[in-house]
């Protein structure tokens, strides 16, 4: 059965076992829950993978400093941040989670081993995936297929469900080439 495009970013597996961090944001930061943050020049949290560190999966909605820090920012689900606004991050590089792919192949687990041809982020906020094609910036390891509801692998090919983990060498607490 072919696999649906619904790219819904990224849910963290077993989130308990998992340390959060609270990180100012950039100006005009707009992510999501389940969204991959990233590091800017200024060590603030961004959704472009361009800055090549990778923080991790953004855990729910950012919070307002002008209000204390303990107030999320006024428009849920479109929330755009002042600078240093604060969001919390599932922060280990050793971070499990499921997402889609663009076009996933039995030979992913394998391709993604070396840490210099890893997949790359793709979509926008809220929407994010993983680029089969894209390897300039390695982010993303694939462990293998996701379980479907019904029991089976999410199937081979086209925005196949993936259980995936970062590059630990693009991880900014991971180890170095």
């Amino acid at each position: 059965m072919a696999n649906k495009n619904l790219p819904k970013s990224f849910n963290a597996m077993d989130e308990q076992r998992f340390m959060k961090n609270d990180f100012p944001v950039a100006a005009s930061y707009a992510g999501e829950h389940g969204d991959v943050g990233c590091c800017d020049s200024a060590g603030r949290v961004e959704t472009s993978a361009t800055s090549q560190i990778v923080l991790g999966l953004q855990s729910g909605l950012p919070k307002d400093v002008s209000k204390g820090g303990n107030a999320d920012v006024d428009t849920p689900g479109g929330e755009t941040c002042s600078a240093g606004d604060l969001i919390a991050v599932y922060f280990e590089p050793g971070l499990i989670f499921t997402g889609q792919i663009t076009t996933g192949a039995l030979t992913d687990k394998y391709t993604t081993q070396s840490g210099a041809a890893c997949f790359d982020l793709a979509g926008d906020n809220g929407v994010q995936y993983i680029d089969a094609g894209a390897t300039s910036y390695n982010i993303f390891k694939i462990i293998g297929p996701w379980k479907e509801s019904n029991g089976s692998e999410s199937a081979v090919g086209a925005y196949q469900k993936v259980i995936a983990c970062f590059n630990s060498l693009v991880h900014a607490l991971g180890s170095t080439a």
